[in-house]
């Protein structure tokens, strides 16, 4: 019996051995205010992350006058191809992912991140008088702002990360401006009860609290100046009533917001969405509709002059049940109609390709091996498939970090050609895959976001070491990389334009108030702007036509124009 039970702690503790050997190869560093852990690979990363986080300080300290009282610890964790950061205020901590993905389309990454997550830290943080006494006895759970409504909380940390550029954050953003603009203009804006109690299963999901609460937040300190918004802030931190916000938020914060504004928050939303209607009187979108508005629709391509499509959308087929749905489907021009090409059980954040009746595609993946402990050691990788247009067969290429991915055709092969980023460095490797191998292309100094290709050029995009955006290609003979347009502005979704002989790409440029497509000829180096009007987002060339998305408040349409 007792060898049993010394049998049995082995095997616990050994378990317990494995589940945490990557804190062994953890370090830690320390500055002025903060205390960053992370694993030795990292240390490069790390070093930049506590200077962007001291760095922060004078800016976050202007959102949320909260000072420094103690060191905040960080932690960096490596979950793959997951891109986020969170707060955990029991005890107050902040994690960050070190991955970009989809948040890329900012100036700094990096920056951005750390600004959102230290805003949160010590807003959530932020007690005085009696509550003070009462965190102090029992902890974190009676600091006042946990109470707050996610709006406040994520609309807070938005307009701190959009602060420190024109070129960064959310509300610099043309797809969040774009949004408001057309809710607005057709009467859809959300109402403070709906984005309270949100549904994340209503466009624009998750995104919800993050949007309004920004919009919301930034009128209050351009009309009311951010002095009455510390004054908010302060006076929520030191009064016991915000523990009743949940139950009673006219007892709260609307009466502390009478204190300060004079003015309920329902009065002052109201104000803001009438604000929000009358800015959005001269907005227009040139073109006509050629879908529906429902889900999203973030990739077009096309094909052979055939327009495609990746949609998602949440359905709703019965009470209480919900479920994703995404899918490719094909345009007839003639018929003015979409035929489903391929039903999808499983969704993509990056731009497909067609080549012959080969349609490729990566999917997400768990995969353990990566250096976090929240995750015990799993994170995400891509699954590029192969799906088959004539059978509807769907074979598995290979599964492997992919950051972006091109295929292109030589003697009537599929080459294949993916990026791996350094994590948060403007740094990147270039592998191809043949025959099942995987082999090292080339090296780039650009952090890559998007790849495409002709039978003799690379073409990609992403950010170069002076965090500035270009587009850039490859000779695949000489391997000579060029940086042919470059801007301060984001750019993404790129295609080549292949009816017109390969010699054209087309790239959307975000420039915080519009979203414009652009196309840049390769033999006269002439970049000139393809689309009209405020909003043309995804844009693609089918002839002398131009096709597009538009957001809107139950999600984004496709929509086409001439040239």
């Amino acid at each position: 019996m007792v060898t049993k039970l010394y049998l049995f702690i082995f095997c616990l503790l050994l378990s317990v051995v494995t589940v945490h050997a990557a804190f062994w190869d953890w370090k830690a560093m320390e500055s002025n205010h903060f205390r960053l852990y992370y694993p030795q690979q990292y240390s490069e990363q790390a070093l930049t992350t506590i200077e962007i986080l001291e760095n922060s300080i004078p800016l976050v300290e202007k959102v949320v006058p909260n000072p420094f009282f103690r060191k905040i610890p960080i932690i960096l964790e490596d979950f793959g191809q997951v891109a986020n950061g969170f707060v955990i205020p029991f005890p107050m901590k902040v994690n960050l992912m070190m991955y970009k993905g989809n948040f890329t389309s900012y100036q700094n990454y990096v920056r951005l991140l750390s600004v959102h997550e230290l805003v949160h830290a010590m807003h959530l943080s932020m007690v005085s008088k009696g509550p003070r006494a009462l965190s102090f006895v029992f902890g974190p759970l009676f600091y006042p702002h946990i109470y707050t409504p996610r709006w406040f909380t994520e609309g807070l940390a938005v307009v701190a990360e959009s602060d420190y550029s024109a070129y960064e954050g959310r509300l610099n953003d043309a797809r969040q401006w774009g949004y408001f603009k057309q809710v607005s203009r057709r009467g859809e804006l959300k109402s403070l009860g709906d984005i309270t109690a949100y549904f994340s299963s209503e466009f624009p999901y998750g995104a919800t609290p993050y949007l309004y609460g920004s919009q919301f937040l930034n009128y209050l300190r351009t009309v009311y100046g951010q002095e009455k918004l510390n004054r908010l802030l302060h006076s929520f931190g030191g009064s016991f009533t915000s523990y009743a916000m949940m139950l009673f938020p006219s007892m709260s914060l609307d009466k502390l917001a009478w204190q300060v504004y004079g003015k309920s928050i329902e009065r002052l939303y109201q104000e803001w969405q009438v604000d929000e209607k009358e800015q959005s009187d001269d907005w227009h979108i040139v073109g006509k509709s050629i879908s529906d508005d429902r889900g999203v629709k973030p990739f077009l391509l096309v094909n052979d002059e055939r327009l495609y499509m990746f949609h998602r959308h949440v359905d709703h087929p019965d009470s209480f049940y919900y479920k994703r749905v995404s899918g490719i489907s094909k345009y007839d021009s003639e018929l003015d109609s979409w035929s489903l090409v391929k039903r999808l059980y499983r969704s993509t954040d990056q731009p497909f390709e067609i080549r012959g009746s080969s349609l490729y595609i990566t999917f997400p993946q768990m995969q353990s091996g990566f250096t976090n402990i929240t995750m015990f050691g799993y994170g995400v990788i891509q699954e590029l498939v192969n799906l088959d247009l004539v059978t509807g067969e769907e074979t598995t290429v290979f599964k492997d970090k992919i950051d972006a991915f091109t295929v292109y055709q030589d003697d009537s092969n599929d080459h294949i050609i993916f990026a791996q980023n350094r994590a948060w460095m403007s740094e990147s490797i270039l592998y191809r895959w043949e025959n099942n191998v995987k082999q090292k292309f080339l090296s780039l100094p650009i952090s890559v976001s998007e790849l495409s290709s002709t039978s003799d050029l690379l073409v990609g995009v992403g950010q170069n070491r002076q965090n500035q955006w270009v587009v850039f290609t490859v000779d695949f003979s000489t391997l000579v990389v060029t940086e042919v347009f470059v801007s301060p502005w984001s750019l993404s979704h790129l295609t080549v334009d292949r009816s017109n002989e390969g010699n054209n790409v087309v790239f959307t440029v975000n420039k915080g108030r519009s979203l414009e497509t652009y196309g840049l000829n390769f033999n006269t180096n002439e970049v000139r702007r393809l689309s009209s009007g405020d909003y043309a987002d995804s844009g693609v060339v089918s002839g002398k036509g131009l096709f597009f998305t538009v957001i809107g408040g139950k999600g984004s349409g496709v929509y086409s124009q001439k040239i």
